[in-house]
């Protein structure tokens, strides 16, 4: 039967209490905290490994009551050449963009200004990206499952026909959250 009491748990401590503790932590320590080299590794791949414990969670629960797992979404998509083509031009798009901001020195100090004064976290040396690529995979799938798949699936009312806005507005809300 879905949602039982475990869902009920998940979506509490998932959804609501460790982005509030983490939140409240991390604003408070935030300010405080020198990102170097190995801080920002550290940083990198906790934020992955307790994505994956809590996406492990989800999926363990998932399969112990034999759910389906394309309620969550999981299903093969063959899709055509649409989102091929509107991929390979957001990707163009993207690298206009950072090519236009390593090729002109004031957008380069601009963009470089912000993110140390705004995200102190971000890598600042090659030999981070390999943690912090490692964090973008990470974010990428985990979320997806535990925001788009279970809480989405959670939020579902199956008594409501027409469109799901618990289902569109808690998951987005949680997500907000869980991000601030």
């Amino acid at each position: 039967m879905f949602p039982s009491l475990i869902d009920h748990i998940l979506v509490l401590v998932f959804g609501l209490v460790l982005p509030f503790f983490s939140g409240i932590k991390g604003s408070e320590q935030l300010g405080n905290i020198y990102f170097d080299e190995r801080t920002r590794r550290k940083f990198f791949i906790s934020n992955s490994l307790l994505l994956w414990f809590m996406s492990a969670i989800v999926m363990l629960i998932w399969y112990l009551y034999d759910r389906s797992f394309t309620l969550m979404g999981f299903r093969k998509v063959e899709p055509g050449w649409i989102p091929w083509v509107l991929t390979l031009v957001m990707l163009a798009a993207y690298a206009a963009d950072i090519l236009y901001s390593l090729f002109s020195p004031e957008e380069f100090k601009k963009t470089q200004e912000q993110w140390e004064s705004s995200v102190p976290f971000l890598p600042e040396d090659y030999r981070e990206l390999p943690a912090y690529t490692f964090m973008c995979i990470t974010a990428g799938v985990c979320e997806e499952i535990l925001f788009r798949g279970f809480m989405v699936t959670y939020f579902i009312d199956p008594l409501q026909p027409g469109f799901p806005w618990m289902a569109a507005i808690f998951p987005a809300i949680l997500f907000s959250l869980a991000h601030y």
